[in-house]
């Protein structure tokens, strides 16, 4: 009896597959539109003549905690 339940249930296709499938998909979409956006726009972001160039902002953040016990 039991045994027949658990071969029913796997052998039915679960409800929304084909929905959840398609959503899945589309999420990784958005998230590689996303990256591939981030990709060619990171060197006017913080390269070396960006909006925020990473150096210059490591070099500050190192010299305010310079000495600092917070860490």
């Amino acid at each position: 009896m039991i045994k027949q339940k658990l071969q029913q249930l796997i052998s039915q296709p679960a409800p929304y597959t084909f929905t959840r499938s398609i959503f899945i998909r589309l999420m990784g979409l958005v998230f590689l539109v996303a990256h591939l956006s981030l990709w060619v726009q990171i060197d006017a972001l913080i390269g070396s003549e960006g909006i925020l160039p990473i150096k210059h902002y490591l070099e500050s953040i190192a010299q305010q905690l310079e000495g600092s016990d917070r860490f």
